[in-house]
């Protein structure tokens, strides 16, 4: 009788190919999980790049309208450098500023950097 407890005693452990079953299936459960959270986070950078802009457009084109002019850090080369040409600030024929509305449909299209932001 004392051979057959021992047996059982024995044998609840799991197999070690069990437990290489259980590994794998983790190992592709995560495989599949992992690059949805990636998509996810940068369509969450992508939405907080682009309400960002709206935001500095508006203030710009608010400040515009209150004071016949654009902000005059608007006005440097640096932003164009900045943006990557996603955006321009033209002044038309009139000689009054205005924002291109351009960058918003581009930025849609582009991937944004991990470091960014």
């Amino acid at each position: 009788m004392k051979s057959n407890q021992q047996n059982r005693l024995q044998q609840r452990g799991f197999t070690l190919i069990e437990l290489l079953t259980v590994i794998a299936i983790i190992a592709i459960l995560a495989a599949i999980i992992f690059p949805v959270f990636g998509a996810v986070q940068e369509n969450a950078r992508r939405t907080s790049c682009m309400t960002n802009l709206k935001q500095l457009s508006t203030a710009a084109r608010q400040y515009e309208l209150d004071n016949r002019r654009l902000p005059d850090f608007l006005m440097t080369p640096a932003l164009k450098r900045f943006t990557g040409g996603a955006g321009e600030i033209n002044l038309n024929n009139s000689g009054c500023a205005g924002i291109d509305g351009t960058a918003y449909p581009s930025l849609k299209n582009r991937p944004i950097a991990a470091g960014a932001g």
